[in-house]
């Protein structure tokens, strides 16, 4: 981590917000992934600091353009996800809120972590980190994914009713045939398959 941002509710900038942007971003994910994400909190200050974190729970999107204020606006409301999903955790423990103490001028890193819900459509997750020191709020993280259904197509001509058949021409005199099936990654992502032969079937 080497590119600072310094975001502050508070009049004296005392924590520092280390991180290559003002927002932590998940970018593209697939339904059940697991991601990490590092990010450094840092005493400006000559004094100890006593700190929680802990992911908002109320309305998120004012608190979104507050720090984002030189970007662009967001124009839509927007849901926080981790009301829905939970899906957002700290440390490798997988904590909700933790708490930390800062001696003068010290760096701490911490590791927020993203298991991205199992959704049926595409979706932007949204939520916010928010460090108290006491009772004042004195740093907002926000905090930006987007989960991308993985689609993949055969190739083959299929027919049949509901359930797609691809048509193997099978020569019943011959041996050891090759049959070659093209499959096309329309999705954002690498997708790793696991392709399976079932030998067990029934009439259908």
């Amino acid at each position: 981590i080497h590119d600072k941002s310094v975001i502050s509710n508070s009049s004296i900038e005392q924590l520092e917000f280390v991180y290559h942007d003002k927002f932590i971003n998940f970018d593209i994910t697939f339904p059940g992934q697991s991601v990490k994400r590092v990010f450094g909190l840092k005493n400006n200050s000559s004094h100890k600091l006593s700190l929680d974190l802990k992911f908002s729970n109320g309305n998120i999107k004012k608190k979104f353009e507050s720090v984002l204020e030189n970007s662009n606006k967001i124009e839509n409301e927007i849901e926080n996800s981790q009301n829905i999903f939970s899906c957002f955790s700290l440390r490798e423990d997988h904590f909700n809120e933790i708490n930390i103490i800062l001696k003068p001028f010290e760096t701490e890193t911490i590791e927020l972590n993203l298991i991205t819900p199992f959704v049926k459509n595409k979706r932007e997750l949204y939520s916010l980190i928010e460090v108290f020191s006491g009772r004042e709020n004195i740093l907002n993280i926000p905090i930006m994914g987007y989960v991308h259904i993985p689609k993949l197509v055969c190739l083959c001509d299929t027919r049949g009713g509901s359930f797609p058949m691809i048509n193997l021409k099978i020569e019943v005199k011959s041996k050891g045939q090759k049959f070659k099936i093209p499959f096309k990654n329309f999705s954002l992502l690498d997708m790793e398959l696991d392709i399976i032969i079932e030998r067990k079937f029934n009439e259908n």
